[in-house]
């Protein structure tokens, strides 16, 4: 499958700027609006936060002002990372609010695109969400799958895994429980644990869509087929 890792890590080309990754996260959802005319809609603003550095000790990569449609990007992380937050953040302001819902649009919309490193970040991130559900169940499984991911992939995860433990710290815990108190007010009583069921909704869209025995030899349907 040419979506794989194995094929979407080689000959990369980093998009050369913030921009120019907030620019791809659009495009995605344009492209994927000419289809399913539910993801169309205004993009009112998509910032980069000035003092991203800072705000990483809260542990938030991106945050969704309703009051003024804004989408903020925490750009401290690395450029997949960053794609893969602006396009969860441009699910938000399409008034998709709950937080697994906008991780598998900026996953669906990423993957549909026609950019290879759109889809790089697609499928990372899809992988990463995966690969911890079956940690769960299957530990062995889960280490021997990542030592098979293509070395860029490992690097990629293990830099973006190194910059986030340095803000291990109270501050980090209670700004995460300040967001899941949020989220719970907001009627979805998961709170944090929200984002990472999007593992869910990737697995059943491979299902319903028949594409899971069309991947079964990928890294992503590896991760999936021990849920």
């Amino acid at each position: 499958d040419d979506r794989s890792l194995v094929n979407l890590s080689t000959q990369l080309q980093v998009p050369s700027s913030n921009q120019a990754l907030f620019n791809l996260a659009l495009q995605a959802y344009q492209e994927s609006a000419r289809y399913y005319n539910f993801l169309d809609g205004q993009t009112l603003a998509l910032k980069a936060v000035t003092m991203s550095y800072y705000l990483s000790f809260t542990h938030t990569t991106g945050m969704y002002m309703p009051l003024f449609m804004e989408a903020n990007v925490n750009v401290s992380q690395l450029p997949p990372y960053i794609l893969f937050t602006a396009a969860h953040e441009l699910a938000h302001q399409r008034f998709f609010a709950r937080e697994d819902e906008a991780n598998f649009l900026a996953f669906f919309t990423l993957s549909k695109s026609q950019d290879r490193y759109a889809n790089y970040s697609a499928y990372l991130n899809a992988w990463t969400y995966l690969s911890k559900d079956l940690f769960k169940v299957n530990h062995n499984l889960a280490i021997e799958l990542y030592r098979a991911l293509p070395a860029v992939c490992r690097r990629d995860i293990e830099l973006e895994d190194a910059y986030w433990q340095q803000f291990k710290t109270q501050v980090a815990s209670d700004s995460q429980q300040l967001n899941n108190e949020f989220i719970k007010s907001n009627g979805d009583e998961r709170g944090v644990v929200a984002y990472d069921e999007v593992s869910k909704l990737i697995v059943a869209h491979f299902k319903a869509t028949g594409q899971l025995d069309e991947v079964k030899q990928t890294k992503l349907a590896k991760s999936a087929k021990g849920l």
